[in-house]
């Protein structure tokens, strides 16, 4: 499943940039101008990761993430010229992924998304090696992080190439091999309940 983006920002010359770039890393990119055209694409093509501008005329940031929320559960991507800890702040706790200020390196962002597409799953130190190994065999994964925490357990955060969503297929696999996985979950949100569902299907 190719991975769509949708970008809302006023400015236009910032807003081709990252189009361009994100198009050429494989992935399916929506741009709009205003708020209002962002939700428009929003509500039409679902997106993965929405990246959202906060100081825009007539329908700023703000508004346009309440009225996304109603019908998205998306992670969003706050970016703004305000180079304020408050505005930061408040911006994560009306619910936010993320936060980058301007002027930024296109680099930052990018690598920002790509986060916003990992999974994670925490499972104990014995089963570690051998799920690592075939997460990375995976066709839709780039790379695997692994983590020891302090509890014994040990987490494996996937990254995906571009265009790919490997959350289910994680999750599936998982499954199959009869890991014994303690939590399973990505930035958009704990996916416990997914893992549960596929176990009792099995």
């Amino acid at each position: 499943m190719v991975e769509k983006i949708l970008i809302i920002d006023d400015d236009e010359d910032l807003t081709q940039m990252l189009l361009g770039r994100l198009l050429y890393r494989g992935y399916d990119v929506y741009a709009a101008n205003s708020g209002l055209d962002g939700l428009k694409l929003a509500y039409q093509y679902h997106p993965n990761l929405v990246i959202l501008d906060l100081m825009m005329p007539e329908m700023d940031g703000w508004e346009t993430f309440r009225q996304l929320r109603d019908r998205s559960s998306a992670p969003v991507v706050f970016l703004t010229a305000l180079n304020s800890g408050e505005v930061a702040a408040q911006a994560l706790t009306i619910g936010a992924n993320d936060f980058v200020r301007k002027p930024f390196h296109p680099g930052e962002l990018l690598a920002r998304s790509r986060h916003h597409n990992a999974v994670t799953l925490v499972l104990p130190a014995a089963q570690a090696e051998r799920a690592r190994a075939k997460l990375k065999s995976m066709n839709q994964v780039a790379s695997v992080e692994q983590t020891a925490r302090a509890d014994g357990l040990v987490e494996l955060t996937a990254f995906p190439n571009p265009g790919a969503m490997p959350i289910e297929d994680v999750s599936a696999i998982a499954v199959a091999e009869k890991w014994d996985v303690r939590e399973l979950y990505a930035e958009a949100g704990r996916l416990d309940d997914v893992f549960r569902e596929l176990t009792m299907a099995g």
